[in-house]
């Protein structure tokens, strides 16, 4: 019998599986597709590098760099290019430079910030007048989108604060929990009473490199990861049903092939989670359901050079839900790392879907080329003949961490007590991205390992 069976090889699955190998415990790996990653996706053609799902991670958090270095991958961290910095949004049909030191929604350098042309004078004075804008008083949860009004105003929302924060996330600001995606700015409010007096106490300035990649594209944690984990791995094999067991539980494979276990790690998609526990763990699969995931799609386009007229220089831009473009963003790729292209060519990477078009997925690769290369001239003016294009699919993906995620997930972990040995990982259940998908798969790393040694 395996002692540990987990289901699921992307970046959670992986690292928990690493972490109980080392630790002494026989683990044993179950992918559903032939490759190991996930959300982590990373390939190459002609000279260009891509990476399909996340392409850095924030560097504020620990866990992911914590573990590069331990996998000795430290020599390859890269920042985002210092000397193209800058990140643009599209306002009426152009692009506007954020200001020099703008950091979220906060601008940290005075004379840079009344230079923009990306907001009114109006929007520009509400927005200085953050410092003297009383605190919040209460405990209560707070929407991206009254968190953003309340401190720097409408516009400020409108241009900013819904396509940087409520965009990277795919949702609406409106609903989406500024408590739980951003709590480094409501733990500022708290202490300083303004993010403005915060961020000058504590020595932020917007100048700083925010996030780190890794020269061969994320695609290389992966490998290391796989390379390291003290057990088995097995690809393409799929899990039907899992039913518990006198001494454990029983895993059926699509294959017919039945695996026995101590205890099971799910680390896999929530709606694929919430699959596997309806006759498990009904009342943990119906709080699952509660938590809503959009699809989105990923299409890079590689150009020449020469045919490009725009200069990217910048990481890229975001697109405001009130602009009529089907984007949610761009990415300058070749611009924002080194390594992703050759000197005689460029990388764009588009991004589509999320809860402004919730049906983008029923569209054929080829519209969803011909619809992103169509967009992306109309900001960025012509662009050739892409010498290759490829699209990225990503079905119900994107959890949305919504006002009231954590009594969800609290009565999640609840229902889950009622199968001892039972554990599930997965992004939105506690945070998301990398750092945080490490972070938890390490913590319960260490929670198995005391309980079965």
């Amino acid at each position: 019998m395996s002692q540990i069976l987990v289901i699921g090889g992307g970046i959670a699955g992986l690292t928990v599986a690493y972490d109980l190998g080392r630790r002494g415990l026989d683990v044993l790996l179950l992918e559903e597709q032939e490759r190991l990653g996930g959300l982590i996706s990373t390939f190459a053609r002609d000279g260009f590098l891509m990476d399909g799902g996340p392409d850095a991670f924030l560097r504020a958090k620990p866990h992911a760099r914590a573990l590069c270095e331990e996998l000795g991958l430290g020599s390859d961290l890269i920042p985002t290019n210092p000397d193209r910095r800058r990140v643009y949004v599209l306002h009426r049909g152009s692009l506007h430079a954020l200001p020099e030191g703008f950091r979220l929604t906060v601008p940290t350098r005075l004379l840079p910030f009344l230079g923009t042309s990306l907001f009114s004078l109006r929007g520009k004075l509400r927005m200085l007048a953050e410092p003297w804008i009383a605190a919040r008083r209460t405990e209560a949860e707070e929407s991206v989108a009254a968190f953003v009004r309340r401190r720097f105003g409408k516009e400020a929302l409108e241009r900013v604060g819904e396509p940087l924060l409520a965009g990277i996330h795919c949702g609406d600001a409106a609903k989406l929990s500024m408590d739980l995606l951003f709590p480094n700015l409501v733990a500022l409010e708290r202490k300083h009473g303004s993010l403005t007096r915060g961020m000058a106490a504590e020595g932020v300035s917007g100048e700083e490199t925010v996030f780190l990649s890794l020269a061969g594209g994320m695609g290389r944690l992966v490998e290391r990861l796989a390379q390291e984990v003290r057990g088995e791995i097995r690809l393409g094999q799929r899990v039907v049903e899992i039913r518990r067991r006198e001494r454990g539980f029983e895993c059926t494979l699509a294959s017919g092939e039945r695996v026995a276990s101590s205890g099971v790690v799910l680390a896999l998609p929530l709606r694929i989670s919430e699959r596997l526990l309806l006759t498990l763990a009904p009342s943990a699969a119906s709080e699952l359901s509660r938590i809503e995931t959009v699809s989105t799609a990923v299409v890079f386009h590689a150009f020449r050079r020469e045919s490009v007229r725009h200069p990217l220089d910048g990481y890229g831009f975001v697109v405001p839900e009130s602009e009529p473009n089907r984007l949610l963003a761009g990415t300058f790729v070749s611009t924002k790392f080194p390594f992703r292209a050759p000197d005689t060519g460029v990388l764009l990477r588009a991004f589509l879907g999320g809860r402004r078009d919730r049906k983008i997925l029923d569209s054929s690769d080829a519209d969803l080329e011909a619809l992103s290369l169509h967009e992306l001239e109309r900001v960025l003016g012509p662009l050739g003949a892409p010498k290759f294009s490829r699209v990225v699919r990503w079905a119900d993906r994107t959890p949305q961490i919504e006002l009231g995620h954590a009594s969800r997930i609290a009565a999640f972990e609840r229902a889950l007590e009622v199968v001892p040995g039972l554990f599930v990982l997965g992004s939105g259940l506690r945070g998301v991205g990398i750092p945080d998908s490490v972070a938890a798969a390490r913590s319960l790393a260490g929670r198995l390992a005391e309980r079965l040694t």
